[in-house]
């Protein structure tokens, strides 16, 4: 990784305005499913909370959201 390059990178697709799976979620952001748990409860960190979705009412999250919570902790303003 270079230097002052961010830690997570979550690169443009034609398919942003759909949700992703937790399995997608963390190949974006490469961390444990507890630290996914701690963010989503933690106020200063603000990670999107999922919504549950099918009739199993597994967890999704709205791809615009998570680029956008990463634009935030990597101080820059979102597209």
């Amino acid at each position: 990784m270079r230097k002052g390059s961010p830690r997570f990178t979550i690169a443009p697709t034609t398919t942003d305005q759909r949700y992703i799976g937790r399995e997608e979620l963390r190949e974006f952001i490469p961390v444990s499913d507890m630290t996914i748990w701690r963010w989503m409860r933690d106020p200063k960190v603000a990670f999107p909370t999922p919504a549950k979705l099918g009739a199993n009412g597994r967890n999704f999250w709205w791809m615009p959201s998570i680029r956008e919570w990463q634009a935030r902790r990597d101080g820059r303003t979102a597209t």
